[in-house]
């Protein structure tokens, strides 16, 4: 998967996430991914909104593995222009789409990712 087929809206990146956990033919995916979700939106997000540090950073990496599959790689610490934008995107939008994955709160989401404006984060 290159750049440009990395799905663009947070709808999509859900649904490929949850099919990866279907394919990979170990028992309760759709349990499994919900635990990874849960943890990553509901407590490494607001986490991070709150006190975005190299701590909340590496677990925001550390789920965000866990939930693509992928090996934990290690990004910069956010360079944050509006922090109000920022808490409102990690602390509501993400909590949203973790208990309610929706059209509505998928959209919120990501149209709160576009107001914050801060590269790399979504």
């Amino acid at each position: 998967m290159g750049p440009d087929d990395f799905p663009s809206t947070s709808e999509d990146r859900y649904r490929d996430r949850l099919e990866l956990f279907e394919r990979d033919g170990k028992p309760n995916p759709k349990l499994r991914h919900t635990v990874f979700w849960v943890l990553h939106n509901c407590v490494a997000h607001p986490l991070l909104g709150l006190r975005p540090n190299r701590v909340t950073v590496d677990l925001h990496s550390l789920t965000s593995a866990w939930l693509n599959k992928k090996n934990i790689r290690s990004v910069p610490t956010p360079i944050i222009d509006d922090r109000k934008v920022w808490r409102i995107h990690n602390c509501v939008a993400h909590v949203l789409i973790g208990l309610a994955p929706c059209r509505e709160t998928f959209a919120f989401h990501d149209a709160s990712a576009e107001e914050m404006k801060v590269p790399g984060w979504v």
